[in-house]
């Protein structure tokens, strides 16, 4: 019954001050037809009218409310208020940095007892260097195949996480610099990923630093020709990596250089369900790091184990297949290999 005339911005945004829509009864069969309310939901106009005589003008001032999908952002868990979403459509930001600045500006700032999440329609996203803050989940909404975060910044870390943060549900790629890292963590506390494809970054996962503890689930670590990856997961300088159905995968004549790699005084670096193929030194620890590896199939490697000097590798239940070097490489006195329930298909020690 109205003829609405209105200026929409082109991104509505939570800092958006309300704005004016002007409309007319047009309808001379309702004599009394208010035009009361609008808001924004789902994209769409929502208008409730009550009483207004016809040929009645009107105008109401719109509040953009937070651009919530179809299927409910409170049906995964999350809480619309504490909630941002990105699209390159329009959503509370374009951009991943741009809605990660908007989480981090929420009041109350997020926190153990009220963290706020970032959630990311499908779409490529080039971003320069993003750092998710302590308590704030950035969550890719299509699968690791359809929301990609790639890299403008080829020397520096991808996404770096903070102590609390969570990154889930993306492909990652670019960072294929000195210095490129797909994914990395070095703050004290606990930091989590998972459901992650990193491709095309010279690192693609990397905790370093005492104190700081990186749990990795369920992350694929892809080399392709054409593309960077020299170490797939490196653990360092006192860090912890915690990581569980974790894989690389290079391609023949295309190997990835470095699986699982832990160096450094107090770097613990524990892998449980792991898969290696064409990775030439799969499974290595050096420089006082230990590596407990536990349940999985290294194939196509140059050295399946390799213990460096002062180095401990603790494996249970790892086969190694068809290497073409060193299924167990022990390099010095120093180097310690502790194994049980192995199976060495090529027999190379």
């Amino acid at each position: 019954n109205w003829n609405v005339l209105a200026v929409i911005p082109d991104v509505i945004l939570p800092s958006v001050a309300g704005f004016t829509i002007t409309a007319t009864n047009v309808n001379a069969s309702v004599t009394n037809n208010d035009l009361v309310a609008a808001s924004i939901d789902c994209l769409c106009w929502s208008i409730h009218t009550d009483d207004r005589a016809f040929g009645a003008v009107q105008t109401v001032v719109l509040t953009p409310q937070p651009f919530v999908p179809s299927y409910g952002a409170s049906a995964l868990g999350f809480s619309p208020a504490r909630t941002i979403f990105v699209a390159q459509s329009g959503g509370h930001a374009t951009t991943i940095a741009g809605g990660i600045a908007l989480a981090s500006a929420l009041v109350p700032a997020p926190s153990a007892a009220d963290p706020a999440t970032v959630l990311v329609f499908p779409s490529v996203y080039p971003e320069a260097p993003l750092i998710i803050p302590s308590f704030v989940s950035l969550i890719g909404m299509g699968g690791t195949d359809a929301t990609i975060i790639a890299a403008t910044t080829a020397t520096a870390p991808l996404i770096t996480g903070m102590t609390g943060a969570l990154v889930q549900g993306f492909t990652l790629r670019g960072a294929d610099g000195v210095g490129g890292v797909g994914i990395f963590h070095s703050a004290a506390g606990i930091f989590t990923c998972r459901t992650l494809i990193v491709r095309d970054c010279t690192t693609a996962v990397r905790a370093t630093g005492a104190g700081s503890i990186f749990i990795a689930i369920d992350v694929t670590v892809i080399r392709v020709p054409g593309e960077t990856l020299t170490t797939a997961y490196r653990c360092d300088t006192g860090a912890n990596l915690n990581a569980a159905s974790v894989r690389a995968f290079g391609v023949v004549g295309t190997p990835i250089a470095v699986g699982f790699d832990v160096d450094g005084v107090g770097s613990d670096f524990v892998a449980q369900g792991v898969v290696c193929v064409d990775v030439d030194d799969s499974l290595r620890a050096g420089g006082s790091g230990l590596l407990n590896v536990n349940g999985g199939e290294v194939r196509r490697p140059v050295n399946g184990f390799h213990v460096l000097a002062n180095g401990t590798i603790d494996a249970t239940g790892i086969e190694i297949e068809d290497g073409s070097g060193f299924d167990l490489l022990v390099d010095a006195a120093s180097s310690t290999f502790r194994g049980v329930a192995n199976a060495i298909r090529t027999d190379r020690i």
